[in-house]
């Protein structure tokens, strides 16, 4: 007997005249409910998951695709839902939960990707940063508590996430990084599938190793960061193409800008809204559905006083 749910692209609203409303998007379909079919149809409508039956109204649903089988992990059935109705075609979970990330830069951002990285299944990480855990972090990281202090982030985060998923497996580098090759070998040591980029240290070369070791490497890599008034999101590259043309831009204001002061001072509020865009894009990005990244090829710029945002630059 197999296990099914009700499809989430439809809402289904039992009426007193027995009829069993299916409303999807702008349509709304009905069927007619027998007698002695209506305390089935409430079951349905109470469950997440129900077992299979052989009522006509059963049948009938089941071959309108109004329920469909549900054949996947049950931890993983809500994130699969939403993401079916958020790209409009079936998802794979257990090849999402198979990709490989590379996360670089455990503050703010980093902290609250990896929160939704792990959420939707995601077990393979590289993770790496340089630095101890601040007390100064506590206002925004949240992977961080008061008994994190002095320790190495990676160490901590490490834990975190298998304390999150204890069948996940974390490797991590507790390094400051100095240029691109010591990148290019950690995707191709780890096998990376994409590189995120979330730190802001060292200023600017940061972004040029990234981008000049997934080139090398042809890996995928999504960029971010806030300032006090706005975040941005983006770019996210597939190919090396679109890679060089940003690299090219990164070069000539390194020549341009020899220091620069950047203001420290970062909001939790503001971080989780920029990870949590990039985290969407991240996801998509190793769904390989190309129209549901926003950030791809393009810097979007979020304000944080309109709650606007917009495409900085297309690449």
């Amino acid at each position: 007997m197999g296990t099914y749910k009700i499809n989430s692209k439809y809402s289904l609203i039992l009426k007193s005249n027995n009829k069993l409303l299916c409303i999807s998007d702008n349509n709304i379909y009905y069927y007619i409910v027998e007698e002695n079919e209506k305390e089935e149809v409430m079951t349905i409508l109470k469950s997440e998951l129900f077992q299979s039956q052989n009522s006509k109204i059963f049948c009938q649903l089941l071959k309108d695709k109004i329920i469909i089988e549900c054949n996947y992990l049950l931890s993983n059935r809500n994130t699969k839902s939403y993401l079916e109705v958020y790209t409009n075609q079936n998802i794979n979970m257990e090849e999402l939960n198979k990709k490989r990330v590379f996360i670089i830069g455990l503050g703010g951002i980093g902290c609250e990707i990896i929160n939704h990285l792990v959420g939707v299944g995601i077990k393979y990480f590289t993770i790496l940063d340089f630095d101890n855990v601040d007390s100064t972090n506590l206002n925004r990281q949240y992977l961080y508590n008061d008994c994190d202090i002095s320790k190495s982030k990676v160490d901590v985060v490490e834990q975190k996430i298998k304390l999150k998923n204890p069948s996940a497996i974390v490797k991590s580098y507790n390094m400051f990084v100095k240029n691109y090759d010591e990148i290019e070998n950690i995707i191709k040591k780890e096998h990376i599938d994409i590189v995120i980029c979330a730190a802001d240290t060292p200023f600017l070369d940061i972004r040029i190793f990234i981008l000049e070791a997934c080139i090398s490497c042809k890996v995928p890599c999504i960029f971010g960061g806030v300032s006090i008034l706005t975040g941005q999101y983006g770019p996210t590259f597939l190919n090396s193409k679109k890679m060089s043309l940003y690299l090219k831009k990164l070069n000539k204001i390194k020549k341009e800008v020899k220091c620069n002061n950047t203001n420290k001072s970062s909001f939790g509020p503001t971080n989780t809204i920029i990870s949590a865009y990039m985290s969407i894009d991240i996801i998509m990005t190793l769904l390989n559905i190309r129209k549901s990244i926003n950030s791809l090829n393009k810097i979007k710029t979020l304000n944080f006083i309109t709650r606007k945002d917009y495409e900085e630059e297309r690449f």
